[in-house]
Protein backbone atom coordinates (compact mmCIF):
# COMPACT_ATOMS: atom_id res chain seq x y z
CA UNK A 1 0.00 0.00 0.00
CA UNK A 2 0.94 3.53 -1.01
CA UNK A 3 0.59 6.09 1.75
CA UNK A 4 0.74 9.02 -0.58
CA UNK A 5 -2.89 7.36 -2.73
CA UNK A 6 -1.15 6.83 -5.71
CA UNK A 7 -0.94 3.64 -8.18
CA UNK A 8 1.72 2.67 -10.34
CA UNK A 9 1.43 3.02 -13.91
CA UNK A 10 -0.96 5.61 -14.09
CA UNK A 11 0.36 9.31 -14.41
CA UNK A 12 -2.85 11.39 -13.54
CA UNK A 13 -5.93 10.34 -11.32
CA UNK A 14 -9.07 12.22 -11.66
CA UNK A 15 -12.51 11.76 -10.70
CA UNK A 16 -16.33 13.17 -11.96
CA UNK A 17 -18.81 13.70 -10.30
CA UNK A 18 -22.72 13.84 -11.28
CA UNK A 19 -25.41 14.94 -9.45
CA UNK A 20 -28.82 13.75 -10.03
CA UNK A 21 -31.40 15.58 -8.34
CA UNK A 22 -34.86 15.26 -10.26
CA UNK A 23 -36.25 18.71 -11.09
CA UNK A 24 -32.85 20.42 -10.37
CA UNK A 25 -29.74 21.38 -12.48
CA UNK A 26 -27.27 20.84 -10.44
CA UNK A 27 -23.33 20.44 -11.82
CA UNK A 28 -20.83 22.38 -12.95
CA UNK A 29 -18.53 21.28 -16.54
CA UNK A 30 -15.49 21.53 -13.81
CA UNK A 31 -16.81 18.29 -12.19
CA UNK A 32 -16.12 16.17 -15.39
CA UNK A 33 -11.84 16.01 -14.75
CA UNK A 34 -11.32 16.78 -10.63
CA UNK A 35 -7.57 16.06 -10.15
CA UNK A 36 -7.38 13.71 -6.88
CA UNK A 37 -4.08 14.30 -4.91
CA UNK A 38 -4.06 12.43 -1.67
CA UNK A 39 -7.16 10.59 -1.30
CA UNK A 40 -9.11 14.33 -1.87
CA UNK A 41 -10.35 15.95 -4.64
CA UNK A 42 -12.14 19.97 -5.10
CA UNK A 43 -13.23 21.93 -8.00
CA UNK A 44 -14.55 25.60 -8.53
CA UNK A 45 -15.65 28.33 -6.13
CA UNK A 46 -17.30 28.53 -3.14
CA UNK A 47 -20.88 29.61 -3.87
CA UNK A 48 -20.83 29.70 -7.45
CA UNK A 49 -19.90 26.02 -8.18
CA UNK A 50 -17.68 24.26 -5.53
CA UNK A 51 -17.19 20.91 -4.90
CA UNK A 52 -14.91 19.01 -2.75
CA UNK A 53 -14.97 15.18 -1.45
CA UNK A 54 -12.49 12.40 -0.57
CA UNK A 55 -11.97 8.37 -0.59
CA UNK A 56 -12.85 6.61 2.75
CA UNK A 57 -13.34 3.20 4.00
CA UNK A 58 -11.83 -0.40 3.31
CA UNK A 59 -9.56 0.62 0.33
CA UNK A 60 -10.86 3.47 -0.50
CA UNK A 61 -14.38 2.37 -1.91
CA UNK A 62 -16.17 5.36 -0.81
CA UNK A 63 -16.59 8.38 -1.34
CA UNK A 64 -18.54 11.29 0.02
CA UNK A 65 -18.27 15.62 -0.14
CA UNK A 66 -19.95 18.67 -0.20
CA UNK A 67 -20.90 21.21 -2.87
CA UNK A 68 -22.08 24.90 -3.21
CA UNK A 69 -23.63 26.30 -6.51
CA UNK A 70 -25.36 29.09 -6.35
CA UNK A 71 -28.42 27.66 -6.34
CA UNK A 72 -28.10 24.86 -4.19
CA UNK A 73 -25.78 23.07 -1.32
CA UNK A 74 -25.67 19.55 0.10
CA UNK A 75 -23.86 16.23 0.57
CA UNK A 76 -23.07 13.35 -1.72
CA UNK A 77 -21.72 9.95 -1.03
CA UNK A 78 -20.80 6.95 -3.28
CA UNK A 79 -19.20 3.55 -3.39
CA UNK A 80 -17.61 0.90 -5.26
CA UNK A 81 -19.75 -2.34 -5.81
CA UNK A 82 -17.47 -5.05 -6.41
Amino acid sequence: MNPMGTVAGLSRLCVGVAVDAPGHDIGAPGWADIPIAYGTFASGTAGADRLEGAFHGPGREEAWGGFDTAGHDGAFGARHDR
